[in-house]
C-alpha cells in the first residue's frame, strides 16, 4: 500500500484521553475463568463476587507495565483480548490460542523484550511470522498485543498500532489503496502504520492511537457517511 492520498479528516483531533485511554469494553468473566487458571488471569478477572466488569484501554495499559514477565505478558493479552472481543463464540475462539499457556506467556514476554530493543517491525515479524509465532493469534489480536505492551516503548520507528478489520476497511476506504487485515506481512504492517502516523501529524501532531481509533469507528460506518463526514468519495 502507497499512499499519497489527502488528509481526509476534518476539525480538530479528538481528546486522546476521552477517546482511546477512556474507551471501555463490558467483559462477561465466566468463559475467561473456566478457559485458564486464576493465576493467568488480571486480578480484576478474578473477583467471583463479579460476573461483569468494565476494561478500558487505560486498564489494560496500567497491566502491561509488566508485559515484560510471562505472567504479566499473559495478563496484558487476557486483558487486551476481553477489551476487544464480544462475548459468547469470540471468547471461545481466542481461548483456542492457549493451549500451552506456559509457553504463550514465554513467547509474549520475549515479544515484548522485542519491542523494547528492536522496535516494532521485528516486533510484529516475530509475533506473526517467526520464533515467537503463537498458533490461533493473528493480526487483530496480534497487533492488540503490540500495540498495549510496546506503544511509548519502543526505542525508534513507529508506534505498535491496532490494525483490524475495522481499520484496514477504514484505511481502503479513506485511501483507495489495498490495506491488507487478514494475511498481512511485514511490510504491509509498516505501510499501514505510516499511513496512520503520516495522518497524526497532519492531524495537529495528535497521537497516532487517536488516528487509529478514529479509523475503526470509520470501519464499522457506512460508505455514505464516510464520504459525507470526511469528504473522501465514497465507492
Amino acid at each position: 500500500m502507497s499512499d499519497q492520498s489527502p488528509f481526509p479528516f476534518r476539525g480538530p483531533a479528538p481528546d486522546r484521553d476521552a477517546v482511546v485511554l477512556d474507551q471501555a469494553t463490558t467483559v462477561s468473566l465466566a468463559a475467561w475463568r473456566a478457559g485458564l487458571p486464576p493465576q493467568w488471569l488480571p486480578p480484576a478477572f478474578r473477583d467471583t463476587g463479579l460476573r461483569t466488569i468494565s476494561v478500558r484501554r487505560r486498564d489494560v495499559f496500567a497491566l502491561a507495565e509488566e508485559a515484560h514477565t510471562p505472567v504479566g505478558a499473559v495478563h496484558t493479552y487476557v486483558a487486551a483480548a476481553a477489551w476487544g472481543s464480544a462475548s459468547g463464540r469470540e471468547v471461545s475462539r481466542r481461548l483456542r490460542a492457549f493451549t500451552d499457556v506456559e509457553a504463550v506467556a514465554r513467547k509474549l514476554a520475549a515479544v515484548t523484550g522485542i519491542l523494547a530493543a528492536d522496535g516494532t517491525s521485528d516486533a510484529f515479524a516475530a509475533l506473526l511470522h517467526g520464533d515467537q509465532r503463537i498458533a490461533h493469534l493473528g493480526p487483530a489480536f496480534g497487533t492488540k498485543f503490540l500495540y498495549f505492551a510496546g506503544y511509548r516503548r519502543v526505542p525508534s520507528g513507529p508506534q505498535p498500532l491496532i490494525l483490524d478489520k475495522n481499520t484496514g476497511i477504514a484505511v481502503q476506504r479513506l485511501t483507495g489503496h489495498r490495506c491488507p487485515y487478514v494475511q498481512v506481512s511485514t511490510d504491509d504492517y509498516l505501510n499501514y502504520l505510516q499511513v496512520l502516523h503520516r495522518w497524526a501529524k497532519a492531524w495537529g501532531e495528535c497521537e497516532p492511537d487517536v488516528v487509529e481509533r478514529a479509523a475503526f469507528d470509520i470501519g464499522k460506518a457506512s460508505r455514505l457517511a464516510v464520504s459525507v463526514l470526511t469528504g473522501v468519495p465514497g465507492s
